[in-house]
């Protein structure tokens, strides 16, 4: 949404104050055709209010039969300069007046685009002054793209151009006060001054919209330079007659050199490559197609049928094997994408003669570059290189065949190695499963024998305590009557992650047999065993369970050095166990608190 600004809804505000002032009929509009700034001249001139003529509102006073061409070319004019006649009414009842608005595209101060537009009355002669003063501002327009700005006056047959306009021609500003249109025809080249001079004549008489030549002009050094220049009639007589063409011109020296070397090294390379045993081509990657190629493509790859310059990148997706297609079309592609002459190799199969499959080498190098600094056009030195092909493809043969007898003999050493193997591995492995509760993964019924009595051996040794833990699920056969022997080993599984996540170092954790469970606790006291039961049972009375909740009842035993029996550590955890079963489960009995001939005195949770 543009800003507002003077007499009007301009963008940028204070940037087209000089519009508002202007002594001169200008107006600015945005992208929409609404108008951003007037100036008091046009104001004064059509007798408008300043806010009638904001926004649309200055197109009222345009007639009805032009409004809808006018609202085109203003959004037009946003993106490049145009001229329009319409009719206009100062006051109702009045006979119209007709006018032409010229437009030059400018940025407003947000970024939208809109256009500067200078007002010319053609039945108001008075108006040929205040038009040379409209120039002006519209230079401001142009000024920072370098261009050089002329106004040729042709009833008075005299040139008018911005100090960059004599810049290019290497004059002082002072020294081209003077200058007409015969010496300007003086200064094209006598090769060009037809050219140009037909196409201005052109649209002098109405046969084109605009003026623009590409030519040679004489500097006052004397040296030749290259120009484009582009103008338009900014004002007719009534009659249709030409009064004023205006245009800039810019040198394009640099660009015509560029392109001029670009074609001599190209002729030189054509001319290289016509007496090259090899094949040779230049490609446009741009429009994908063969720009030149010398006759031995022709011959080699059986081409007598075409004609020169006709082969583009269906010919080539034809001549080349459909293994190999989609590599040299991508080849291409990364061409076309380089911004500098690197070279590059690819190798495929071709189809010469319709049938026979040949392999050529395709060595790249970019020679030429656009103006987005990408690559335009490759050269291809092409060569049959299938002999070299068929003997590396040989070679590659045989090292594969050799590799091949060398896995095979690996394979069988192998073999017999295997035959060999220490049988230790296995037995190991048996033996492990043999202490390995299948379902849980804890130690077995037997391994925990094996291990309680090492720990024995061990507490003897050192003079340690030993202490057991025994658990058992509560109402397990509940639960596997209610919800199926399935869901029963799911809850021991579960159970078993529990107790390894309690579990601390040097806890020997074993599936006892059925729902019951035991835990070795080697030089635990009877103090800290059973705080380790406590450990164990909160975790399973915590645990999230599918089904039901989840619950044990443990007993817990220890023995000194002094009586340690494996048998009488079980029997005393094993009744431990039972004590808190027969005192409401979900509890931690320790053996030594109670007595087979006084009242348990059990310690609950």
């Amino acid at each position: 949404m543009a800003k507002l600004g003077l007499h009007g809804s301009g963008a940028g505000g204070s940037s087209l104050r000089w519009v508002a002032d202007a002594p001169a009929p200008l107006l600015a509009v945005g992208e929409t055709g609404a108008c951003l700034c007037i100036s008091g001249w046009l104001l004064q001139h059509f007798q408008l209010a300043p806010d009638a003529a904001l926004g649309m509102g200055w197109q009222q006073a345009i007639h009805p039969d032009d409004r809808g061409r006018l609202l085109e070319w203003a959004r037009a004019s946003c993106m490049r300069s145009g001229v329009i006649t319409v009719e206009a009414n100062r006051n109702p009842g009045e006979e119209a007046t007709r006018f032409e608005l010229e437009a030059a595209p400018i940025v407003l101060d947000d970024g939208a685009p809109g256009f500067l537009a200078a007002v010319r009355v053609f039945s108001e002669g008075a108006l040929i002054d205040q038009l040379l003063e409209s120039r002006k501002t519209l230079e401001l327009a142009v000024r920072s793209t370098g261009l050089g700005v002329w106004d040729w006056d042709l009833l008075k047959d005299t040139f008018t151009v911005n100090p960059r306009w004599a810049e290019m021609l290497g004059w002082e500003p002072k020294e081209v006060e003077g200058f007409g249109v015969e010496l300007w025809k003086a200064s094209l080249h006598p090769d060009d001054r037809p050219q140009v001079i037909s196409v201005l004549n052109d649209h002098l008489d109405g046969r084109t919209p605009y003026y623009e030549s590409e030519h040679r002009v004489r500097r006052k050094a004397g040296d030749w330079i290259w120009l484009v220049s582009r103008g338009t009639v900014v004002a007719r007589d009534m009659s249709g007659k030409p009064l004023r063409l205006v245009g800039t011109q810019q040198d394009i020296t640099a660009k015509r050199s560029a392109e001029d070397e670009q074609r001599s090294r190209r002729h030189l390379t054509e001319r290289l490559s016509e007496s090259s045993p090899d094949l040779v081509l230049v490609y446009d990657l741009d429009r994908h197609r063969v720009v030149y190629e010398n006759r031995s493509i022709y011959a080699e790859l059986s081409l007598e049928s075409m004609e020169p310059q006709q082969i583009d990148s269906a010919h080539l997706r034809e001549l080349v094997h459909d293994g190999d297609r989609l590599m040299l079309m991508q080849h291409l592609q990364r061409l076309r994408r380089l911004r500098e002459p690197v070279q590059g190799e690819i190798e495929c199969r071709m189809l010469t003669g319709g049938s026979e499959v040949r392999w050529y080498s395709w060595r790249s190098c970019p020679f030429e570059f656009g103006e987005d600094g990408r690559c335009t056009h490759a050269m291809f030195v092409v060569q049959d290189v299938t002999a070299r092909k068929i003997d590396q493809e040989q070679s590659e043969k045989y090292a594969v065949e050799a590799q091949q007898s060398r896995i095979e003999l690996q394979a069988r050493t192998e073999e017999l190695e295997a035959a060999y193997i220490d049988l230790g591995a296995i037995n190991e492995n048996l033996a492990t499963l043999s202490l390995t509760d299948g379902l849980t993964g804890l130690h077995n019924h037997r391994s925990f024998h094996d291990y309680l009595e090492d720990a024995r051996a061990a507490a003897l040794a050192e003079n340690q305590p030993l202490s057991l833990l025994m658990m058992d699920v509560d109402h397990f056969k509940e639960l596997n009557d209610e919800f199926g022997h399935v869901a029963g080993d799911k809850i021991l599984t579960l159970l078993a992650e529990v107790l390894r996540e309690a579990a601390q170092p040097g806890d020997f954790l074993a599936r006892y047999g059925g729902e019951e469970f035991a835990v070795v606790l080697p030089g635990k006291s009877s103090h800290d065993a059973f705080r380790r039961a406590e450990d164990y049972r909160h975790a399973i009375e915590n645990r999230r369970w599918p089904h039901r909740r989840v619950t044990v009842s443990v007993g817990v035993a220890t023995l000194t050095s002094a009586g340690l029996d494996v048998r009488r550590l079980i029997e005393q955890s094993d009744n431990a166990l039972y004590a808190s079963k027969r005192a409401g489960r979900n509890r931690t009995t320790h053996y030594d608190d109670f007595s087979e001939f006084n009242a348990p005195n059990l310690l609950s949770a």
